[in-house]
């Protein structure tokens, strides 16, 4: 008993040396950590059968770990740059005492989603390792956005606050109509999406923090600019690919180069729209979601005719919303406009 005590006394001692080392020396490491309940060995197993495949997928040093694990050992995460906690089996209030616990440990540690069901569940995991350090992301890589412009928007959930935005003269789609568009578009991660008249880039930012591939078309040269500005504040310039042009004049293949087709197209510019929803049409894959955002009501009698005669099944939502107001000592409900949106499939 004392010789085992002795060598876990001495693997601590030489663990402490490690991290100096590498602390002087500037190479210090990050750490993808899959949790899990400590109830069940089963689990144990599955998860560190999982860390195994994914050290071979990446450099990183990867560990599976319980949650009561991963607080005992606290002091050897805090040596990490960065620690992203995969919670793969953990409940939600574990997944809040993570958090807590991490910060008041001043453990540099950023909770991922936990990945969807997925045949290959290391790629899924890979994803939202990624996801998550995009959104903890603290050094702008964009040319042209200072350090001070970066959003750090760590929520994994749908709806940005509209105050991180810069505004196009377009507007801006806003936060409830974003969360309810994604939402209906029932993404897992790693779908195409094609995002017709982006404005601001809110609706492709969305899309991209959840792992997507987005390609955002946009006619005006200023509102392509604050698309622009406002990816690489989220630090998502290497997800999206902003396209200049006007949706009917952009041949196909300049959107897709690989002949693929998209997952997922929402169009929230709606000008000339008869003009190119065929085309939409024919790039969408089977099974494939087409969302439409209205705001007039001749464009939203024209969308529901287009829907109709494409054969696509369509729903349609009106969303009006109104917002809290102070008006002298108590509250009104300030409206704006309402909002058509057509979720249309691909059968």
């Amino acid at each position: 008993m004392r010789a085992s005590a002795k060598a876990a006394n001495d693997a601590v001692n030489d663990a402490v040396k490690r991290r100096k080392r590498e602390r002087r020396t500037g190479k210090q490491r990050r750490c993808i950590l899959l949790l899990f309940s400590g109830g069940s060995s089963v689990a144990g197993e599955v998860a560190k059968g999982i860390a195994e495949d994914l050290r071979k997928r990446t450099s990183q040093e990867v560990k599976a770990l319980s949650l009561a694990a991963f607080k005992r050992l606290a002091s050897e995460f805090a040596e990490f740059e960065r620690v992203v906690a995969v919670p793969l089996l953990l409940c939600e209030s574990e997944v809040s005492e993570l958090k807590t616990f991490a910060a008041s440990s001043h453990i540099p540690c950023v909770v991922a989603s936990s990945p969807f069901p997925d045949a290959n569940i290391s790629k899924a995991i890979l994803e939202r390792v990624r996801e998550a350090e995009i959104c903890a992301s603290s050094v702008a890589t964009a040319e042209g956005v200072e350090e001070s412009e970066v959003v750090s928007w760590r929520c994994v959930s749908h709806g940005i606050p509209d105050e991180l935005f810069l505004r196009s003269k377009g507007g801006l789609t806003r936060r409830e109509i974003r969360a309810i568009v994604v939402s209906k578009a029932e993404v897992r991660g790693g779908e195409k999406v094609l995002d017709v008249g982006t404005g601001s880039g809110s609706v492709a930012v969305e899309f991209a923090r959840l792992g997507c591939e987005v390609f955002a078309v946009e006619k005006d040269e200023q509102n392509l600019e604050v698309a622009r500005k406002n990816i690489a504040r989220f630090g998502l310039s290497e997800r999206i690919k902003l396209i200049y042009g006007r949706m009917e004049d952009i041949k196909t293949e300049e959107i897709l180069s690989d002949g693929g087709k998209f997952d997922v197209i929402f169009v929230g510019g709606t000008d000339n729209l008869e003009k190119f929803f065929g085309k939409l049409v024919s790039i969408l894959r089977q099974n494939g979601k087409l969302i439409v955002a209205a705001v007039r009501f001749e464009t939203a009698s024209k969308a529901l005719s287009l829907f109709k005669e494409s054969g696509l099944h369509c729903e349609l939502l009106n969303v009006w919303l109104s917002k809290g107001k102070k008006l002298g000592a108590g509250t009104v409900l300030a409206p704006s406009y309402p909002i058509f949106l057509f979720f249309g499939e691909k059968k």
